[in-house]
């Protein structure tokens, strides 16, 4: 409910989000779910991000194929 209520601030604001969690938490397969892409690690943590809506909206149409 938390991640929930944080993605729609997020999306409604059209921000990113950007996350880190400790390596041996499982909740990683949680906010993969819910859009959002590891981009590093260290140690201890991974770090992921969700893209703005503005940003997921720009990549789907660069990735249409154009019609014939």
């Amino acid at each position: 409910m938390v991640l929930a209520k944080a993605i729609g601030e997020a999306d409604r604001t059209r921000l990113p989000m950007r996350l880190e969690y400790l390596k041996w938490n499982p909740v990683g397969s949680l906010y993969e779910r819910h859009g959002f892409l590891r981009t590093g690690e260290n140690d201890t943590h991974y770090f992921m991000e969700r893209k703005s809506p503005d940003e997921i909206t720009c990549s789907q149409r660069t990735n249409q194929r154009p019609r014939i």
